[in-house]
């Protein structure tokens, strides 16, 4: 499971990259001058590229994390308990 969000990860990392790269290149930025728009826009077009390929991700595979159920937890506690105590009266 570890290596499955790893590799998921990863891949929205590196989509991110190529497609905030693929539409700065089209919109023509790259061949400005580098004066100091070019870091900000980058970073907020990378930024919002991550968020786009996530919900993308999101939508096509979602992760399934287990939620930890308190109660249940607890529940789970009390009949072993009384599992216990029920055996060892025998």
């Amino acid at each position: 499971m570890k290596s499955k969000i790893d590799f998921r990860q990863a891949s929205i990392y590196v989509l991110s990259g190529l497609l905030s790269s693929f539409l700065l290149g089209e919109a023509g930025f790259y061949r400005g001058s580098l004066d100091w728009t070019f870091f900000p826009v980058c970073f907020f077009v990378g930024l919002g590229m991550l968020k786009f390929v996530t919900e993308v991700f999101n939508l096509i595979s979602p992760v399934q994390a287990k939620q930890i159920n308190l109660k249940e937890l607890e529940n789970k506690a009390i009949v072993a308990e009384a599992f216990n105590q029920s055996k060892s009266q025998h």
